[in-house]
């Protein structure tokens, strides 16, 4: 990976876990029971400069009592999904006009054409609404009502005691299933060497390679291109404010094809 690269990705995903201690000291919360609204639009940003497939913000849950207090929140301010999915459904429907205003431009004075790309455009319309619906259908908004993990045989369990944990919340794309969401990625031990890590130097790890679907399951449809995790710590305050406390991390699914351009590295902390 490129210096320039390197830098490029870490300040994109940098700027996006700065969005916590914004929103929580703008609205008076309490990280990390924070949630950023049009979180969908940021990430969309974020995942095109850094080229990330899957971003995602965990939570630092400490004790049971966090644990608790989590469940309780969570179930409370999913709209998230929802919100998402509408901002990238806009986002479509604006891209598709714009395509077909520039072919009208481009056509003017020749008004069969014109009639022609506007019957296009209905009919498109009419598709995509069609397909929406279909969609819809096998959308779920419903996410688990507990942060979970599996047990050896595959069951999906509640997790309980006095943790840590590290449900998955918010996530770019915005998954087609939430049953992702509030997955306890600190139940990975990968993910939990790679926590511990970031906790005890404050500064974000790049894993080895991983299988994405050890991690965002369902909701990861991605190529058969090696992947690493950048973790991102997340901290409560900027340093001029007060000393940071990290209360959760920013996960990003990094494919390798878009990074290392001929460059052998060693996976590792990233200085």
């Amino acid at each position: 990976m490129s210096t320039k690269n390197t830098a490029s990705v870490l300040i994109s995903i940098q700027t996006l876990a700065s969005l916590y201690p914004l929103t929580a000291h703008g609205e008076g919360v309490t990280l990390p029971f924070a949630t950023i609204g049009d979180f969908e639009a940021f990430g969309a940003g974020t995942r095109d400069i850094s080229k990330a497939s899957v971003i995602a913000f965990t939570p630092l849950l400490k004790t049971e009592d966090d644990l608790v207090a989590w469940n309780a929140y969570s179930a409370n301010h999913s709209d998230w999904i929802v919100h998402g999915r509408e901002f990238n459904h806009d986002s479509l429907h604006a891209g598709i006009h714009d395509v077909i205003d520039q072919e009208v431009e481009d056509h003017q004075g020749h008004n069969r054409d014109r009639v022609l790309l506007e019957e296009e455009m209905d009919h498109k319309d009419e598709n995509e609404n069609h397909e929406d619906e279909d969609h819809d259908e096998n959308e779920s908004d419903e996410i688990s009502e507990y942060v979970y993990s599996f047990d050896s045989t595959g069951r999906k369990v509640s997790e309980n005691g006095s943790g840590p944990f590290a449900p998955i919340w918010q996530m770019t794309p915005v998954p087609d299933e939430a049953s992702s969401v509030n997955f306890n990625l600190e139940s990975d031990k990968m993910f939990r060497d790679l926590l511990n890590h970031t906790l005890t130097t404050e500064n974000p790890i790049l894993s080895e390679p991983v299988r994405p679907q050890d991690f965002f399951g369902t909701a990861f449809g991605g190529s058969e291109s090696p992947f690493s995790i950048l973790l991102q710590p997340v901290f409560d305050a900027f340093e001029q404010e007060k000393i940071p406390v990290i209360i959760g991390a920013v996960v990003a699914l990094l494919p390798w094809k878009d990074f290392f351009d001929d460059v052998s590295i060693k996976p590792g902390r990233l200085e």
